[in-house]
């Protein structure tokens, strides 16, 4: 199986080209997991069924990936990672931003993940969205939970 084999989750996705520069798109699971092992993330056994998309530079260098699950009903679990030194692009936004939508799509009104306690960058990735967040501290690890609000009844480009 080649790496285009492995990356691709649709054969003729359209990249959606970022505010940071980055062209995000649909991967396979496999490649986020491979990504977050890569970068010593811990990875969680659900992220082999999860939805996960990748951020790629110009020359295809994939540079952050996202995965998200659903646990139960309305909690969704996300994972997001991005090389250390792309961090400062704003990537892990845009990763989180598509995940909110998506769970949110799907009637998602929770989403968790989790992060080292002495993390800064995963902590103010979290803090910059206009969502509710709960946090719990438990052996150096920080467990998150964002409230999704209601998705709107109002249909894109239609009236509500």
């Amino acid at each position: 199986m080649s790496t285009h084999t492995i990356l691709e989750a649709d054969p003729y996705p359209s990249p959606t080209m970022s505010a940071s520069g980055a062209r995000l798109k649909p991967v396979r699971s496999v490649a986020a997991l491979a990504f977050f092992e890569r970068f010593a993330a811990p990875v969680q056994d659900i992220c082999r069924h999860a939805d996960a998309w990748g951020a790629f530079e110009d020359d295809a260098t994939l540079i952050g990936a996202a995965a998200l699950a659903r646990l139960s009903g309305a909690t969704f679990w996300a994972q997001i990672v991005v090389a250390p030194q792309r961090r400062w692009l704003g990537i892990g936004g845009e990763l989180l931003d598509i995940a909110i939508h998506r769970a949110s799509q799907a009637g998602g009104r929770r989403l968790i993940g989790s992060h080292s306690d002495r993390a800064i960058e995963p902590r103010r990735l979290v803090e910059s969205q206009p969502l509710l967040v709960a946090r719990r501290l438990k052996h150096g690890q920080a467990q998150v939970v964002l409230f999704i609000a209601e998705a709107s009844s109002r249909t894109q480009g239609g009236d509500t």
